[in-house]
């Protein structure tokens, strides 16, 4: 809950929009179930028809004075760019930013 809370936080001082999506098991079964959030990302760009999603995981702790913003980083995002990662040594699934694009509807369809 307090995960929750703090996505709703960062949400309301940035005047964003919070979609809490919570998967059932026949959203990736039977798949591993990091495969649940497409459904979630999907619904908020395909259907709710958001220009861009901000996904993360549950246990997300907002830190409202981040050198960098959600904002910031969607302002001087590339015109290309349909998904930006965080940069790490693996591939992080926990946060990243999604483009209303053909490509990032063709790529969580695939």
């Amino acid at each position: 809950l307090q995960s929750i809370n703090g996505a709703q936080q960062m949400a309301q001082q940035n005047n964003y929009s919070l979609v809490v999506y919570l998967a059932q098991k026949s959203d990736y079964h039977p798949g591993p179930a990091h495969f649940s959030k497409i459904k979630g990302i999907e619904l908020a760009l395909f259907t709710l028809n958001y220009p861009w999603v901000f996904f993360t995981d549950l246990d997300f702790t907002y830190r409202p004075r981040s050198s960098v913003s959600v904002q910031h980083t969607i302002d001087t995002a590339p015109p290309e760019a349909s998904l930006i990662i965080q940069r790490e040594h693996v591939i992080c699934s926990c946060m990243h930013l999604w483009r209303n694009t053909n490509w990032t509807r063709d790529f969580l369809r695939q």
